[in-house]
């Protein structure tokens, strides 16, 4: 099964030389490996590139505390989401603290972390999510008309909060313009294998699924 996508724009949105600071997005209760895949992923692509060339890779969260994943481990954010400042690739991940963002009445916290999302989306040139990383993007207008996933148990979900959006229940990843949307957990990694072809090529993301001892097919969203 080949991947959703569409025509690149001019201004192509995965232009390595244009990527200079990837930034994921972390909050409490994320699921871990919706951020750790990713980020193994692009990490390891950055370490294949000449060292004037690689992007900074860092981990913003809502304050600079270390918070904890639905898993339980404690993760140690470099900034804020507020401060981070430059993003050219965003990555969102899901887990159970989505729906804590997502419930209403909101509380402030969580208002003021979807808006931190949501100007890191707004301002980034290429933006992954991963499961149901999706419903924060959707709860913000970015995936309206957009081609779209998320975890097989929030599909629902998300064509409630972006009705307009095109859901594929039957895809890892899909590509719309400068949005990667991709399903259920592991299927980060692959999304990131995607966007590591697509920012430095299939001989990059060969080598990093190698390292990782990873079965990756090349545009392969099945």
């Amino acid at each position: 099964m080949t991947a959703s996508r569409t025509s690149p724009a001019a201004d192509d949105p995965f232009d390595a030389a244009a990527i200079r600071d990837i930034v994921f997005a972390g909050f409490p209760d994320l699921e871990l490996l919706d951020l750790t895949g990713p980020y193994e992923v692009l990490s390891s692509a950055v370490r294949c590139l000449d060292e004037d060339a690689r992007p900074r890779v860092r981990l913003a969260a809502p304050t600079r505390e270390a918070f904890t994943t639905r898993n339980g481990l404690r993760l140690q954010p470099v900034t804020t989401l507020a401060d981070a400042g430059a993003v050219d690739l965003l990555v969102v991940p899901g887990g159970r603290g989505v729906r804590t963002l997502l419930e209403e009445p909101r509380g402030p916290d969580g208002r003021r972390t979807l808006d931190d999302v949501g100007a890191l989306a707004e301002r980034a040139r290429a933006v992954l999510s991963v499961c149901t990383g999706a419903l924060l993007l959707a709860e913000l207008g970015l995936l309206d008309g957009r081609d779209a996933t998320t975890h097989h148990l929030s599909l629902d979900r998300l064509r409630e909060l972006a009705p307009t959006a095109r859901v594929h229940a039957d895809r890892r990843w899909v590509e719309d313009g400068r949005f990667v949307i991709s399903a259920g957990v592991s299927s980060g990694i692959d999304a990131a294998l995607h966007v590591t072809e697509r920012l430095w090529g299939g001989e990059v993301a060969a080598r990093v699924a190698g390292n990782i001892e990873y079965a990756w097919e090349p545009g392969d969203a099945g």
